[in-house]
C-alpha cells in the first residue's frame, strides 16, 4: 500500500511565481529613482544563471560592506582632523 507521492508544485504555482516576478520587475524598472546601474543589472540578470547570480551578489554584499565600513571611518577621521584644527 503505497502512498502517492504529493507534487512539489501545485498547479497554477508557476503562474503565480511568474506575474509576482513581472510585478517586481515592472515596480523596479518603473520607478523613476531607480538608479541606472540598478536598470542595468536587472536587464543582464535575466543572461546570467541564478545561482551564480546570487554567488556574485553574495560577494557584492560583502564587498560594499567593507567599503561602507571605509567609507564611515574615513569620514570620522576628517572629522577629527577638522575639530585639532
Amino acid at each position: 500500500m503505497s502512498e502517492t507521492p504529493t507534487p512539489y508544485h501545485t498547479g497554477n504555482e508557476l503562474e503565480i511565481a511568474l506575474k509576482k516576478l513581472e510585478q517586481m520587475l515592472r515596480e523596479v524598472t518603473e520607478n523613476p529613482d531607480a538608479s541606472i546601474w540598478l536598470r542595468k543589472a536587472i536587464a543582464e540578470l535575466w543572461q546570467r544563471d541564478s545561482s551564480e547570480a546570487l554567488k556574485d551578489l553574495a560577494i557584492l554584499q560583502t564587498l560594499l560592506q567593507a567599503k561602507k565600513k571605509s567609507d564611515l571611518l574615513m569620514l570620522d577621521r576628517w572629522a577629527e582632523s577638522a575639530t585639532k584644527h
